[in-house]
């Protein structure tokens, strides 16, 4: 994980959601590989069913974003689509340790 991005105040985060077309994909992404070849993705995850991958990533303006874009295209010609949403507020930090209520729990 690239932590010494998350802490600039004037960083831009983004989720960039990676749709894969399985008939063109030779196997799973290399997440880690991924991460160490692009120092803007600060955390992958690999999703199950047809989801594909989310990736956090951190730049310092919006215009990078299309470079970021153009090199995974090149890197993973395996991706269907990117779907980038700006992170406009995180509601609970990275390295807290949230207790979730159980739904349907009477308690």
């Amino acid at each position: 994980m690239n932590d010494d991005l998350t802490d600039q105040p004037d960083q831009l985060q983004l989720m960039l959601h990676l749709q894969i077309d399985k008939r063109r994909a030779p196997g799973k992404v290399d997440l880690a590989k991924l991460i160490c070849d692009f120092p803007e993705i600060i955390e992958g995850m690999r999703l199950s069913g047809d989801s594909g991958y989310w990736l956090r990533v951190s730049i310092n303006q919006l215009s990078q974003y299309e470079g970021l874009r153009d090199r995974l295209i090149e890197i993973l010609p395996e991706v269907r689509r990117i779907t980038a949403s700006v992170v406009l507020d995180w509601q609970v930090p990275a390295n807290a340790q949230v207790s979730l209520p159980c739904s349907g729990h009477a308690g």
